[in-house]
């Protein structure tokens, strides 16, 4: 009889082996660039790695407690050790992830063989999320390879060619967009682990609780450094100005983390019912209000008044509700003690604002205070006078170039955009191109257009759908409690973590605050949070409902992908087309070669100087020469010989270029001189980048015929145009 398990052990260990080394690679590759900068730094990382993959490996659901402790909390390391630029959290995700792998193999595999537990995916998720992570890769190869200059497709040679006008190199550029590449992916990888990991509520609260506590330490880190030491862990300019970074990275971090926090923690303090948590997490809420107050950040503030609102607006209409179904004696009682309590916090909330007091002066000299109150005040001038659109621009800090040079990037590539973290590499560029006489180069300032910016509408659509779901499922979760005819009564701490989740969306338009690994990392987690939550309360719900009853259930929830045939047909044609769009970009309007007669930079390798003989000028070249080429006429002519000591022996192959086009290629077989007529008469522009390659070099004094050492390719005459 045949033995299926052993079939079906031989295909997972297959598949596993070449999942998990293809992850293994892309970490190890990306860990050769590490600067460690001391021996201290190199064991300390290395060593994290390492734990916290043989951690997650064996014992998973410990793995992710501690990788959320480290989530706010790790980043310190390289500040102390004045590091600032090594970003920690990414590689020790790197180790909770591949340790994760392990144990979702071995999940997977017990699964099949019919054992519990089982691995869940929802497919809808899983299908939006992985057309985004293939719009993303795509994007990534590419622009890479546009970065460097399509070697070795075009060019034997890697060369560090400048890439904007403001002088950035392929050096700069092709490391640049491997980060922000790894910060939009991780993301999705981290909501896939966790989203398995947490099997239980009570794991939810767990890592939540883990969570605050972490912050927690961070607020009283942070209390240190505004009190005692501002530069520890932090520049001299972040100190000078006031505003404190805490653990992280630099005090707008620190605003975006405690946007998404803010909601969170706030929950753990309403809704906790034990005494004694509620003191200790009361304690803890204060001291990271007061952090928010130390970072001077202004959307932090913004989104803390926007949730008390939300949160005031649910509570509101629970009391109502409440009231509504209670006795009247009940409601009199009620009302008794409300009314006085909320005449009490209006009286004491006037007598702070209104009068002179330590506590509102504290409020007024605080950096975040000052920071508001110049924008209200900037604002309001400039829309009594100039109206509401420049009042917005005004107290954007510059914001309104950034989005508009990404709306142009969008109108230019809109079905690929520019790359994965390209944004800042072609700003200089597009500054310049629109005339704003504005250089500072920066981010978008809104998340959206970033990714409309850098991965065209394709992107931008896939994400934007990827949230709907992650909103429209999570609502459907309460549709379905009441149709299965559960209680009506609400999640608490599953509507805090929508209130987070809603306020990062709204606070994503002011920044893209993802673009830091923790900050990143921590949307994800709570996305991952509130699914889970969904997911584990919907399977509780199934086993005990009435199968008779055709109720369709929040998560599309299933053991394995399984997409049909048409899916995989849409998902391939999707793909292909924005590599194809993606591609054509890069090789015309998008490459180094265009770019640098657009914009007036230049790059020349491979041309040796000029000399003369016989009144006339020549000019050898390398093996693979370029630059930029004033168009003078319709068609180029450029004579060329082959005087190689061996040519008749072996022929001398030569391609040319103009920008990235091959307008031919030819085969010197001995060394006469050749007229090569180029034809330029598709070319709109002043001027073009001529490349020539030679199939072969060779150096005069191996053959004795002169003393040059130089590695030679063809001798060109002197060109003309007609």
């Amino acid at each position: 009889m045949r033995n299926y398990s052993l079939l079906i052990s031989k295909k997972l260990y297959a598949r596993n082996i070449l999942v998990f080394l293809s992850f293994g690679l892309v970490f190890m590759s990306y860990h050769q660039g590490i600067r460690y900068g001391s021996l201290g730094m190199l064991i300390f990382l290395n060593a994290s790695v390492l734990a916290m993959f043989l951690l997650t490996a064996f014992r998973p659901k410990l793995g992710l407690y501690v990788f959320i402790a480290f989530i706010p909390l790790i980043n310190i390391v390289p500040n102390l050790m004045g590091f600032r630029e090594l970003d920690i959290l990414l590689f020790i995700f790197f180790g909770f992830f591949l340790g994760y792998l392990l144990s979702f193999f071995d999940k997977d595999f017990r699964n099949r063989l019919g054992f519990w537990p089982m691995n869940y995916y929802d497919r809808d998720i899983l299908a939006v999320g992985l057309v985004f992570l293939g719009i993303l890769v795509i994007s990534m190869g590419v622009t890479v390879f546009r970065y460097a200059n399509f070697h070795p497709f075009i060019t034997n040679n890697y060369y560090d060619l400048k890439v904007n006008l403001y002088g950035y190199t392929s050096s700069n550029a092709i490391p640049w967009v491997i980060i922000h590449f790894f910060n939009y992916a991780i993301g999705f990888l981290f909501l896939f682990s966790a989203f398995n990991i947490i099997e239980r509520r009570k794991e939810i609260i767990r890592s939540i609780i883990i969570l605050v506590s972490a912050t927690g330490l961070s607020s009283l880190y942070a209390a240190y450094q505004y009190f005692f030491n501002p530069t520890l862990g932090s520049t001299e300019q972040w100190a000078a100005s006031g505003r404190i970074n805490s653990t992280f990275t630099d005090p707008n971090a620190l605003g975006a983390y405690s946007i998404i926090i803010f909601p969170i923690f706030f929950s753990m303090v309403i809704f906790t019912r034990r005494r004694s948590i509620k003191i200790v997490f009361s304690v803890l809420f204060a001291l990271f209000v007061l952090m928010v107050f130390f970072s001077g950040s202004r959307v932090a503030l913004l989104a803390i008044f926007l949730a008390l609102a939300a949160f005031g607006v649910y509570g509101l209409a629970r009391y109502i509700k409440y009231l509504s179904r209670a006795p009247s004696k009940k409601k009199i009682v009620n009302l008794a003690v409300i009314l006085p309590l909320v005449l009490v916090v209006a009286v004491s909330s006037s007598a702070i604002f209104f009068t002179d007091n330590p506590i509102k002066e504290s409020l007024v000299e605080s950096e975040v205070f000052q920071r508001t109150a110049m924008s209200v005040d900037t604002f309001r001038h400039h829309f009594s006078e100039l109206g509401f659109v420049e009042g917005l621009k005004s107290i954007s800090n510059f914001r309104y170039f950034y989005w508009e040079m990404a709306a142009n990037m969008a109108v230019d590539h809109p079905a690929s955009g520019v790359g994965p973290g390209a944004y800042v590499i072609e700003l200089p560029d597009y500054l310049h191109r629109f005339g704003t006489g504005f250089f500072i180069v920066d981010h978008t300032g809104n998340y959206y257009l970033q990714v409309l910016a850098e991965l065209g509408f394709p992107g931008l659509i896939a994400m934007l759908f990827l949230f709907y779901l992650i909103i429209k499922k999570t609502s459907a979760y309460y549709a379905f409690k009441r149709k299965a005819g559960f209680s009506k009564k609400d999640d608490r701490l599953l509507m805090g973590i929508l209130i987070s989740l809603g306020i990062a969306f709204i606070s994503l338009i002011f920044g893209p605050h993802t673009n830091f690994t923790s900050i990143a990392l921590t949307f994800w987690l709570v996305i991952a949070f509130m699914l889970s939550s969904v997911k584990i309360n919907q399977l509780g719900m199934s086993q005990r409902m009435d199968e008779r009853k055709n109720i369709a259930r929040p998560l599309s929830l299933s053991a394995s992908p399984g997409f049909d045939w048409r899916q995989k047909i849409s998902y391939s044609v999707i793909l292909l087309t924005f590599f194809a769009g993606f591609m054509l970009s890069s090789y015309t309007s998008l490459s180094i070669n265009f770019k640098q007669t657009v914009y007036e930079f230049e790059n020349e390798y491979g041309f040796y100087q000029e000399f003369e003989e016989d009144g006339r000028n020549y000019r050898w070249t390398a093996q693979e020469a370029s630059r930029v080429v004033q168009k003078r006429g319709e068609s180029m002519v450029i004579p060329m010989r082959a005087p190689n000591p061996d040519i008749e022996e072996e022929p001398l192959g030569v391609r040319v270029y103009v920008d990235n086009s091959l307008m031919g290629s030819l085969w010197f077989e001995d060394d006469s001189w050749y007229d090569v007529i180029v034809d330029l008469s598709h070319i709109r522009r002043d001027a073009f980048t001529l490349t020539i390659t030679c199939s072969r070099d060779w150096v005069q004094r191996d053959w004795d015929v002169g003393d040059s050492r130089r590695e030679l390719g063809i001798l060109l005459g002197q060109w003309y145009f007609k």
